[in-house]
């Protein structure tokens, strides 16, 4: 289904007791040389400019899909994707359908600001709570325990409510579900944005 909506979106356009511990592709392999690999010119920060922990979600507005996260100021989060597929049933098994989860945890590290608005970041560790294709049936509904789809690469830019909305990557306009291809967009993004530059995924508070 999300494949679908998001083909139709750019066209128009907590949690975890216990983690298994299972690595996912996306966490950077820490070692000393590289906890403060940002950006020589600022100094690498504890933290992100904000104060308590906040949910952020992405998703193309049309709901049956969605990863959700909380993050917070010193990079740390814990989050839940699920992607509901009616059409994926057996009539004797699981005639409710079939439900992509991914349960976990993960940090961000090396936050570096890159303007007033923006600052860079790496995914420091992301792991999720089963292995990927675990399979299991309840009220009639097959899970099948997937990766946490947005969180793709490394790199990722953090941006604050007030960065101007002409700058920003095209592809975070095109996530922003708020409006619509031919709306008049705000002079500021007037909301704070997880952006992944792998995947091109932006995540919103």
């Amino acid at each position: 289904m999300k494949k679908t909506v998001i083909l139709l979106f750019a066209c128009v356009a907590m949690l975890l007791c216990s983690c298994a511990k299972v690595s996912v592709p996306g966490g950077g392999e820490v070692t000393d040389d590289n906890l403060t690999d940002g950006d020589s010119s600022e100094p690498v920060l504890e933290f992100l400019p904000f104060d308590e922990r906040m949910p952020f979600t992405f998703s193309s507005g049309a709901g049956g899909w969605a990863t959700e996260l909380v993050l917070a100021p010193d990079g740390s989060f814990e989050g839940h994707f699920f992607d509901g597929e009616l059409g994926e049933n057996d009539e004797e098994k699981y005639p409710n359908g079939t439900r992509y989860v991914c349960d976990f945890i993960g940090s961000f590290y090396n936050i570096t600001k890159i303007s007033d608005t923006s600052y860079s970041l790496q995914i420091k560790d992301l792991e999720c709570e089963k292995e990927e294709g675990e399979e299991w049936i309840e009220d009639g509904v097959r899970y099948v325990s997937s990766l946490p789809y947005g969180l793709e690469g490394k790199e990722f830019v953090f941006y604050t409510p007030d960065a101007p909305y002409a700058e920003l990557p095209e592809y975070v306009k095109l996530w922003d579900y708020r409006f619509f291809a031919d709306d008049e967009r705000p002079e500021k993004l007037g909301l704070y944005c997880l952006y992944s530059v792998t995947g091109e995924n932006a995540f919103f508070s």
